[in-house]
């Protein structure tokens, strides 16, 4: 594994999947711990459980409360964040 997180799929692990070299792979982490690798349908959408659930979350709240609800973040709480984290947050940063 490289620094970053990339891996090296043996040619014949490739071929089995039918992937080319620079073809693309999906890794599922299974429930009982296993991992398994497939090649990516192009066409698949990955949809995060957790944050599919988070934005229902705030679809029923925005249909419940309207979107007035919607407010900017108080400069103060920012401060108060930045304060108590003491640390440098670069917002831009990769």
């Amino acid at each position: 594994m490289t620094e970053r997180g990339q891996t090296t799929v043996p040619a014949h692990i490739r071929k089995m999947l039918a992937v080319k070299k620079t073809g693309r792979v999906v890794f599922r982490g299974m429930p009982d711990g296993r991992v398994e690798i497939d090649r990516k349908d192009e066409n698949e959408v990955y949809t995060d459980p957790v944050i599919s659930k988070f934005l229902g979350f705030l679809e029923q709240d925005l249909k419940a409360r309207g979107k007035d609800a919607i407010r900017p973040v108080p400069q103060s709480f920012l401060d108060d964040y930045h304060e108590l984290s003491n640390l440098d947050i670069d917002l831009n940063a990769p």
